[in-house]
């Protein structure tokens, strides 16, 4: 009985790495600079970084030689609450990074409830953080105090056969 045992298990090792082998090319690895939404009375403020395509590779591990988007282009959106829409109608956002780097985007009033902006911070890196500052565009008053955004990459794995079949 241990020496069949022993067989079994010896001959299922190379079957087992030979069947790791061949899914790993249908894994793939994407690399993305992320932070969490901020959410006030007024507001839903996300932002992600605006590199494309983010860095894509195989399914092999994460090693320091990899390359990663940290450009400083962010692109984001603002969602207005709806009980508080006609406090937050004409909206200047002003984004910034430590390093100096500024940019202005406007939320002009209209039907919408979600505004989209870009903004490109270049040479900043998105590591540093980046600060939001929300103002009413009419009056200049800050609706909110400045809101920090703190960058992480986020490494995520996924089976390209899955995501190709899904996608069909």
């Amino acid at each position: 009985m241990r020496a069949r045992t022993g067989c079994l298990l010896a001959a299922s090792v190379p079957v087992f790495g030979l069947v790791l082998f061949v899914a790993s090319f249908g894994a793939a690895r994407t690399s993305a600079m992320e932070t969490p939404a901020a959410s006030t009375d007024a507001f839903t403020l996300k932002i992600v970084s605006a590199a494309d395509p983010a860095s894509s590779q195989g399914a092999w591990p994460v090693t320091y030689n990899d390359v990663y988007p940290d450009d400083g282009r962010v692109r984001g959106w603002l969602n207005r609450k709806r009980s508080q829409s006609g406090k937050v109608e004409n909206l200047k956002l002003v984004i910034s990074a430590p390093s100096g780097q500024s940019e202005i985007s406007l939320c002009p009033r209209g039907g919408w409830d979600t505004c989209y902006f870009h903004a490109d911070l270049r040479p900043a890196k998105l590591q540093q953080g980046i600060v939001v500052l929300v103002l009413n565009a009419g009056t200049g008053k800050p609706v909110s105090p400045p809101i920090s955004f703190s960058f992480a990459r986020r490494v995520t794995y996924s089976s390209a056969w899955w995501e190709g079949l899904m996608g069909i």
